[in-house]
């Protein structure tokens, strides 16, 4: 069940909290990206985070089309916890990948791994289970297991010290349909 599609088209140098997405829609928790030439890009010099305005769930699949991401990083979350800040992350950074965890806003790395081509490829971050997984262009590049968290939002986070611009395009936040009954009677949309 699609949770959260947005293609980012709108008017040019709209903030995305200002946007609205084809469905659902995003929660700004830090300093402010903008809609550039119908992608998704931030700017110079500030940290961008976002977390989908949505329920908690146990299992979900985040997917984008990775435009560039400059020096720095874009950093896919899952179970997201704000107070305090807990979270799965497929890390991508122009040399390399990881799986990483954030426990109580400390960043670890849990897996370093390679995604050749990733530039102008869909990305997605799949979290079921015990397992996290990266797929590019639908072909599973790489997965690991972890348990310390079980359930959470999807949101990302891209910062761009040095001026370095990170762009996407094409986000789907997806949960398995089986979920379908407990969002309904989360939403009282039944």
């Amino acid at each position: 069940m699609i949770i959260l599609q947005d293609s980012f088209t709108d008017i040019e140098g709209t903030q995305l909290e200002n946007h609205t997405p084809e469905i659902g829609s995003w929660i700004c928790l830090g300093e402010y990206a903008t809609i550039t030439s119908n992608q998704m890009t931030n700017n110079y010099y500030l940290k961008s985070f976002y977390k989908a305005n949505m329920p908690d769930y146990t299992d979900m699949t985040f997917t984008m089309k990775v435009n560039a991401i400059g020096f720095e990083t874009i950093i896919f979350l899952a179970r997201m916890t704000v107070s305090p800040f807990n979270a799965y992350g497929l890390q991508l950074t122009s040399a390399n990948a990881k799986f990483v965890r954030y426990d109580n806003g400390i960043l670890s790395t849990l897996k370093t791994f390679y995604i050749p081509g990733m530039i102008q490829s869909i990305i997605k971050f799949d979290v079921t289970g015990n397992t996290l997984s990266a797929y590019k262009n639908g072909i599973l590049v790489d997965s690991i297991n972890d348990s310390v968290y079980s359930s959470g939002v999807a949101g990302f986070y891209f910062p761009s010290w040095g001026g370095s611009l990170a762009q996407f395009d094409d986000a789907l936040i997806e949960i398995p349909l089986v979920a379908k009954t407990d969002h309904l009677a989360m939403t009282g949309l039944h």
